[in-house]
């Protein structure tokens, strides 16, 4: 067996702490976030992403008038059969830059960085230098298996019953944020191959050794178990879950999925198969004690109409106070404004010259309003879930109408040459088959007396 090899220590931030770690103490909660999932060795659609939303340019230099956002990967990031060193220094070089501006960018580990691991582990080399493959180790052995902000809970798969009761024993023996979980625990199993495997979402049924698993039917699992699932999270304060790991074969996030189940919890699973189409996030805003803002970027529906929805809500709003209005006009010494008469006003991004160039055209999903009228009343729009429907309808009947064109010219042939060769067949041929029709009668006849005297009724009839 190949030995191990060493491991690379985590890297460090400006404040000593692990890059990307989350530590109530140093920092505030990030207000606005963009979520990326299961981007599978390729950098090139998160690249387009972030041109996309404005935060960074053809150049690929970061738009730094964007204050504070927070950058997050839920897992998958590389393949497990094939990991790409170059998207580990893609993602190391985008954390450095973040960094120093004051940005987060938070990567959670999938069953793909794990399994890859414990390949290493194992003996196992993708074809790859030593020194890349403990850059990997390290890099993985770095990464965070949850993120919480406010109300809102970042992973890699779908949260199960039982990785749910861990995080509430986690919390009501230590009372630590759930963040910590990822420095006191998850982080100490990368010890052995066998106990990283309970977060590793073995496929199948949690057992005892593993508190993560990748449910094989979730509409199943959570019409089960989804009112305690919906139990715990809410004893756990979150009332929104991201989650990736399972693709959509509609190319959009399903929002509110399993509503029906889990009742006042918001689900979005955003795997939208990025790596193919090219282009896939989710933005959101967190805000203090209230449902975040959402917007989903993908390519099934007009981008430019949402263009300044989605770039205004990565960026921070400017404090105008207002002046009150009972000061006379001409006073020396203004008073100072009421702090309940403050309004924010968006700011806007920055206006491009006229001979600039135009970006190309891209998508996004403009059907999930951010604050929808209906949701008070408890009826959620699933705006991915109506586009998916309506699409396999129009896709079926497609199908069916093709279908049925090829049936019907398939079986129109032989039916055409059996019309047309009786058409066209010779008088002669048409006798000889009479005389030898009325032959076979005579025969019949003189064998069975009663058959020719029905032949004679039925002639005599005829006549």
């Amino acid at each position: 067996m190949i030995e191990r090899p060493p491991s690379v220590p985590a890297p460090k931030d400006s404040s000593g702490g692990v890059a990307g770690s989350y530590s109530a103490e140093n920092r505030p909660l990030p207000k606005r976030a963009i979520v990326f999932s299961d981007t599978d060795n390729d950098v090139a659609c998160v690249k387009n992403t972030l041109r996309v939303v404005g935060i960074v340019n053809k150049k690929g230099e970061i738009d730094e008038s964007v204050d504070g956002l927070e950058i997050i990967h839920t897992g998958d990031l590389v393949d497990k059969k094939n990991p790409d060193p170059a998207v580990i220094e893609f993602w190391e070089s985008l954390r450095h830059h973040a960094g120093l501006i004051g940005w987060q960018v938070k990567i959670i580990a999938g069953n793909h960085e794990l399994e890859a691991w414990q390949r290493i582990t194992r003996g196992e080399t993708f074809r790859l230098p030593k020194i890349q493959l403990a850059r990997l180790c390290g890099f993985i052995e770095g990464l965070d298996l949850i993120h919480v902000d406010d109300t809102v809970l970042f992973l890699h798969g779908y949260p199960t019953l039982g990785f749910l009761r861990t995080l509430l024993h986690f919390r009501e023996v230590t009372g630590k944020d759930l963040n910590r979980f990822n420095e006191d625990h998850f982080r100490k199993a990368f010890k052995s191959s066998e106990a990283i495997s309970q977060y590793a979402y073995v496929k199948g049924k949690a057992g005892e050794n593993y508190i993560l698993c990748d449910v094989a039917e979730a509409s199943g699992y959570y019409k089960k178990h989804g009112r305690n699932v919906a139990t715990i999270l809410k004893e756990l304060d979150i009332h929104t879950v991201v989650h990736g790991h399972r693709p959509q074969r509609s190319g959009m996030q399903t929002d509110y999925e399993f509503a029906r189940w889990i009742p006042g919890v918001r689900m979005i699973s955003n795997d939208t198969k990025v790596k193919a189409r090219g282009l896939g996030a989710t933005v959101i805003r967190v805000k203090q004690r209230e449902e975040p803002e959402v917007v989903f970027i993908n390519t099934l529906v007009d981008y430019k109409k949402t263009r300044k929805q989605v770039r205004g809500l990565l960026r921070m709003g400017v404090v105008v106070p207002l002046a009150p209005s009972e000061e006379p006009p001409d006073s020396p010494e203004p008073a100072e404004a009421d702090p309940e008469k403050i309004v924010v006003v968006p700011r806007l991004p920055p206006v491009e010259p006229p001979g600039s160039p135009q970006p190309r055209q891209l998508l996004v999903d403009e059907t999930a309003p951010l604050l929808p009228d209906d949701r008070s009343k408890g009826e959620h729009p699933r705006p991915g879930r109506r586009e998916s429907k309506s699409r396999y309808r129009h896709r079926t009947k497609w199908r069916l109408s093709i279908g049925a064109a090829a049936l019907t010219v398939s079986l129109a042939g032989p039916g055409l040459y059996w019309l047309k060769r009786e058409f066209q067949r010779d008088p002669a041929e048409i006798q000889q088959a009479h005389d030898l029709g009325k032959v076979h009668a005579d025969r019949l006849a003189t064998e069975m007396p009663w058959l020719r005297e029905k032949l004679e009724e039925t002639h005599e009839q005829s006549e």
